[in-house]
This record gives structure tokens, sequence and C-alpha cells, in this order.
């Protein structure tokens, strides 16, 4: 009975921030601009981004799932809703505090430990900073006259790069003390 009332609490609160942050976003909008834009919007571009959207959520949920399918094979569906959280968590909290969320969402629906939740996020975040930094040497490369602050710039991506991707080899070999250190970090 006392868990009910604390969760009748807790949607009271979360109901009661939501209206007033809800409030403090939209307070000085003028609604008629934003009438007369959605009026004007092309509702075929934004039909095809947010399917774009929808469908990177989708795959990134499934690159997400792959991860996750060494400790217990989850339904996709599961990773998306998931990924859809955290990334909407991403938007409006600081420090990238939606991966956090997910990550804690997915430990306590699966039973997945949190600490290898969280590491095949922080998996993630390195496997798309190293693609990232990749996309974007192949792509100077094909500047002439790259200026000399921007070539000492690529290569310190790069060898940052080369070391993110050498620890991903290296996370499984450091899984006690990654242990140790996660059951030190207050999150449940």
């Amino acid at each position: 009975m006392i868990k009910d009332g604390k969760i009748r609490i807790s949607y009271v609160f979360i109901g009661t921030l939501a209206i007033l942050l809800l409030y403090l976003a939209l307070r000085n909008l003028d609604w008629q601009e934003t009438i007369a834009i959605f009026q004007t919007a092309d509702w075929r571009v934004l039909l095809g981004a947010w399917v774009v959207i929808v469908l990177s959520y989708f795959l990134r949920g499934l690159r997400w799932q792959v991860l996750l399918s060494a400790e217990r094979t989850l339904h996709p569906v599961t990773v998306f809703w998931g990924t859809c959280v955290g990334y909407l968590g991403n938007s409006f909290l600081p420090a990238r505090a939606g991966e956090v969320i997910r990550s804690a969402l997915i430990s306590r629906k699966t039973g997945i430990p949190l600490f290898y939740v969280l590491a095949t996020a922080l998996t993630e975040r390195i496997f798309d900073a190293v693609l990232l930094v990749c996309a974007i040497l192949l792509g100077l490369t094909t500047f002439p006259n790259i200026p000399d602050w921007l070539r000492s710039a690529m290569t310190s991506m790069l060898i940052l790069g080369v070391i993110g991707g050498f620890s991903l080899t290296l996370l499984p070999h450091l899984s006690g003390w990654i242990t140790i250190q996660m059951k030190r970090i207050p999150i449940t």
C-alpha cells in the first residue's frame, strides 16, 4: 500500500514538473507565427525526416542489441524503445545523461546487470567517435592545401581514434576492474 502511495506521489511530481517545464519553454512563444510556419510546412518533407529519424533509432537499437546479445538476447522493440528514451534524455539533460537512463531502463526491464549495459553504451559511444573521426579524416583528405593547424588536428584525432579502437579490444580484459568501479557509482 505504501508503494502505491509513493508511485502516485512520483506521478504527481513528474506531471507537475512536466507542466512547469512546458510553461517555461512555451511562455514566450509567438503562437501566430508558429501556426503560420506549420501551415506553410511541406508535410512530405517532415514525414520523410520522421521516417529517417525513426529508422536511424531502430538501426542504432539493433546495433546495441548485438552488443547486449553476449549477455542475453533481447527483442528489437525493447532496445528500440530504450534507444529512443536515451536520445530523449540526451535532448533535455546535460552530460549525455540519456545514456545512463537508457542503460538503467534496459537493465531493469531485462535483468542484465547495469554495469554491463553501461559498458555496452560506452562501447557504442567510442565506436561512434572512432567512425566519426575516420569519416572526417577521409573527407578532409580530398581538400587541397590543408592548413597546418588542421593537419595537426587530423593527426591528433587519428591517434585518439586508434587509441579508442584499441581500448575496445582491452575492455573485456578489464571487466573485473570495471565491475568494481561501476559498483562504486550510486546509480540505483
